[in-house]
């Protein structure tokens, strides 16, 4: 109950912060591993802020970030993974630095994910660049990368995934479509993983939670449609769709 509360009251309490309001507009919300009364919010213009609904009559707002574009809760929760132009930066709840960063990406980042064993964070960045970064007993060290589309413009649309078992990492561009590898790098086929079809927002992918399945939002006119796959083995299959679905 406390989760649909504080996800109903993000807009409305985004909206109530005076001046600054006008330059944040709540674009995405994660809920905190174990505390239910924090959310993160990423702004539809860049910047990471965490509501916390203690008090749900009074939430308190914290800056985490001014420019970062994509966030994510690391393990228990007590860090946050941040893409900050092209930087990754690992951060306490604060905001200040709690462990190594480093220089990812030319182009701004718009996703990242944090693998669930916390071994690995994958990123994606304006220019549809997939990369996987390590950081198991010392500093944080690329594995690989790849360019899942070609595009001469920038792609403000991406969401990234681990699957449960760390086995494979999901992305969806801002084409809608949808590209799976293996903690290798490997690419794996996707029965109907191409669409083409361009969108400004509100693309999503994710693994259930049992890894049996990949779900992916994506969008389309009008509205948002979602696909679904089996993942059994390493191997995808299906990709139906589940047309109007917001």
């Amino acid at each position: 109950m406390v989760r649909i509360a504080a996800a109903l009251l993000v807009p409305a309490c985004v909206a109530a912060f005076g001046a600054r309001a006008e330059e944040f507009s709540a674009h995405a919300l994660a809920f905190h591993p174990s505390s239910p009364a924090l959310v993160l919010v990423r702004g539809r213009a860049g910047g990471v802020r965490i509501v916390d609904f203690a008090d749900p009559a009074k939430p308190a707002e914290r800056e985490i970030s001014a420019g970062a574009e994509a966030a994510d809760f690391v393990g228990d929760g007590a860090r946050i993974v941040l893409g900050e132009k092209g930087r990754l930066r690992l951060v306490a709840l604060d905001g200040k630095d709690a462990g190594p960063g480093a220089e990812a990406a030319r182009e701004p980042i718009i996703a990242v994910a944090v693998s669930p064993r916390e071994r690995a964070v994958a990123l994606l960045d304006r220019k549809l660049g997939l990369q996987l970064w390590e950081w198991r007993d010392g500093p944080v060290r690329r594995r690989w990368q790849a360019v899942l589309d070609r595009t001469t413009d920038y792609c403000i649309a991406g969401d990234v995934a681990f699957a449960p078992d760390e086995s494979a990492v999901a992305a969806i561009t801002c084409f809608n479509n949808v590209h799976v590898r293996t903690r290798a790098g490997q690419a794996v086929a996707v029965p109907r993983g191409r669409d083409g079809y361009e969108s400004c927002c509100g693309v999503k992918i994710r693994f259930s939670p049992d890894g049996g399945f990949l779900v992916a939002r994506r969008g389309a006119q009008p509205g948002w449609s979602a696909h679904l796959w089996t993942y059994r083995g390493g191997v995808l299959a299906g990709g139906r769709e589940f047309p109007g679905t917001e």
